[in-house]
C-alpha cells in the first residue's frame, strides 16, 4: 500500500510541477548606464499576482520587464510577447516573439537584454535554469546568441564589466 501511495504522489508531482513554488514577489533586473558608460544593476520590486501556477508568475514578470521604462536603463523594443512558457523541474523554456530582434543594436545590447531577462527569471522562486527561444528557435537572435540551460546571468556577461549597487 505504501508503494502505491508513493507512486501516486510521484505522478501528481510530475503532472503538476508548476504548483510546487508560489513566491509572491521577485525583482525586475535592469542594467543601468551612466554618463561615463559604466554599467550597474538597477532592480525594481515586482509584486507577482496571487496565481497558483508558476507560469503565470513568469509571464507577469516578463511583461513587467518588457514594459518597464526607467531613466538610464535599457528598454525593450515595443510589442515583444511571450509565445510560450514550458516549466519542468525548475527548468523553464521561454519562447519570445520575433519582435525581440527589433532593437537595432549590436551584440553588447543583445547581451544586455538577454541578461536582464535571465536575471529576472532566476530571481523567481523555483526557477533554476533558463532556455530562451525566439520564434521557437535557439540562436535566432540578431547576433545569434544561443541560450541553452543557463543557470546564472554571469554565464552571459563574460567580457562585460558590471558594478553591483550597494
Amino acid at each position: 500500500m505504501k508503494f502505491l501511495w508513493a507512486i501516486i504522489m510521484i505522478l501528481i508531482i510530475l503532472l503538476f510541477p508548476q504548483k510546487a513554488y508560489c513566491g509572491h514577489s521577485s525583482a525586475l533586473s535592469y542594467i543601468k548606464y551612466d554618463a561615463l558608460g559604466d554599467l550597474s544593476w538597477y532592480t525594481v520590486e515586482n509584486s507577482l499576482p496571487n496565481a497558483p501556477h508558476i507560469k503565470m508568475r513568469i509571464e507577469s514578470s516578463l511583461t513587467s520587464l518588457f514594459n518597464g521604462n526607467y531613466p538610464g536603463t535599457y528598454t525593450y523594443p515595443e510589442n515583444i510577447s511571450v509565445l510560450s512558457i514550458n516549466y519542468l523541474f525548475g527548468h523553464i523554456s521561454i519562447n519570445l516573439s520575433g519582435e525581440f530582434g527589433n532593437f537595432g543594436g549590436g551584440s553588447m545590447l543583445e547581451t544586455i537584454y538577454l541578461t536582464q531577462i535571465v536575471k529576472t527569471l532566476l530571481d523567481i522562486e523555483g526557477v533554476e535554469k533558463v532556455t530562451l527561444l525566439v520564434d521557437g528557435l535557439t540562436g535566432n537572435t540578431p547576433e545569434g546568441i544561443v541560450i541553452k540551460e543557463v543557470s546564472s546571468w554571469q554565464e552571459l556577461t563574460e567580457g562585460i564589466i558590471m558594478k553591483t549597487e550597494p
